[in-house]
């Protein structure tokens, strides 16, 4: 896996790109939302600097990578993999169940904002791992 990985500055590029579509969409909240969306290719090159920002982060080195954080790395996909894919499917199953129209539900366009709660739950699972790993190397 260590070898797939892109280099530590591909992470910090990843975050400066995902604070400046952070603050995009804050922009696009607060000021003149209508004059954005008639302007699509602005939200659509900000939905393709997210997912790039995304993909930097994610497989990019830790400053540190070793063995210890490559486990990491697998032991937080599996459990995010796994809670996502249960969470998912209750959810569908849930929402087929008590809609009139169960199968128009199944087509409606979910596909923007499932990769992003994907990404940050494994994400914040791996930072919160890595530094209670952390912590505990500096408190032995």
């Amino acid at each position: 896996m260590k070898r797939f990985l892109l280099p530590h500055y591909c992470k910090q590029i990843g975050q400066a790109l995902l604070v400046a579509v952070l603050l995009a969409i804050m922009a696009y909240i607060i000021f003149d939302a209508d004059a954005l969306i008639r302007t699509s290719w602005v939200m659509r090159a900000v939905y393709v600097v997210l997912h790039i920002a995304i993909v930097l982060v994610t497989i990019s080195r830790e400053k540190n990578e070793d063995e210890m954080t490559a486990h990491l790395r697998g032991e937080v996909l599996k459990e995010v993999g796994y809670t996502l894919l249960i969470l998912y499917a209750a959810y569908h199953i849930i929402a087929v169940a008590v809609s009139e129209d169960g199968i128009k539900y199944l087509l409606h366009d979910e596909e923007l904002i499932t990769p992003f709660i994907v990404w940050v739950a494994y994400y914040a699972r791996f930072e919160q791992k890595l530094k209670k790993l952390r912590k505990r190397e500096f408190t032995i």
